[in-house]
């Protein structure tokens, strides 16, 4: 079975800033696991998320992988899109719990 591990980082305005963690690997894994809880992600009509003028609020900020060749854990991280913000400033204190 498909796992999933999930914190709430913050809350405002009836959103959540969620940390989602992978424990395997499955298509649309995040999104099933948030629907069958009874939190869609917004922007995500087909698992019955809000629509949303800001589109799907699903973001892979940091992602961790083993290389296939060297075995070294390699850390991926992306900026923060624009279409998300406003979100709690860098070095705010919830991205420490990030």
């Amino acid at each position: 079975p498909a796992e999933t591990r999930v914190r709430r980082v913050a809350s405002a305005g009836g959103r959540s800033l969620l940390r989602v963690e992978l424990l395997t690997g499955r298509r649309h894994q995040i999104r099933v696991h948030l629907a069958s809880m009874g939190f869609p992600i917004v922007g995500d009509e087909l698992y019955g998320g809000a629509r949303s003028a800001e589109g799907l609020l699903l973001h892979a900020w940091r992602e961790e992988v083993v290389h296939p060749v060297t075995g070294r854990l390699l850390r991926l991280e992306t900026a923060w899109p624009e279409r998300l913000w406003p979100v709690p400033p860098p070095g705010a204190r919830v991205w420490h719990a990030v």
